[in-house]
């Protein structure tokens, strides 16, 4: 039963595609404000498999939810986020069409991701999740 699982529960994805609908992404978003659930999405820049799938038929949009740590190829730059919704903006920028390159599959690749994680491990040193996800946390950071 629910009343025998630790609160919050923790999720860290890496690499991952779009997952559910508008419903779903409300569902995700109630059980962070009641805590408990605690949900960070790593996700490389121009990786566009976690832009796919659009959309479905039964579903409509795809939606992201939970906090998104976004990794640039810059060796200390990086963004942590809640999604704000630019579903369109983001699917372009990272789109097949503006990517059609060798590059654009290897943003994907595990060895990228191990490079621009250790990239800012130090930078990410003293976050911890419980502050970022609590109401104290400012809501973003970027750091350049």
């Amino acid at each position: 039963a629910d009343e025998n699982i630790p609160k919050p529960v923790t999720c860290i994805s890496i690499a991952a595609p779009y997952v559910g609908g508008s419903n779903w992404k409300k569902a995700h978003q109630h059980l962070e404000s009641t805590g408990k659930l605690q949900y960070i999405r790593v996700a490389n820049h121009k990786d566009y498999v976690t832009i796919i799938p659009f959309f479905a038929v039964n579903f409509g949009l795809y939606k992201h939810a939970g906090l998104e740590l976004k990794l640039f190829d810059n060796p200390r730059l990086f963004s942590l986020l809640y999604s704000k919704g630019k579903a369109w903006k983001r699917i372009w920028g990272n789109s097949l069409f503006t990517n059609l390159n060798i590059q654009a599959l290897l943003n994907h690749s595990p060895k990228e991701y191990d490079r621009r994680l250790a990239n800012i491990k130090e930078h990410l040193s003293g976050i911890y999740l419980n502050e970022v996800v609590s109401t104290n946390w400012p809501g973003l950071l970027e750091h350049a």
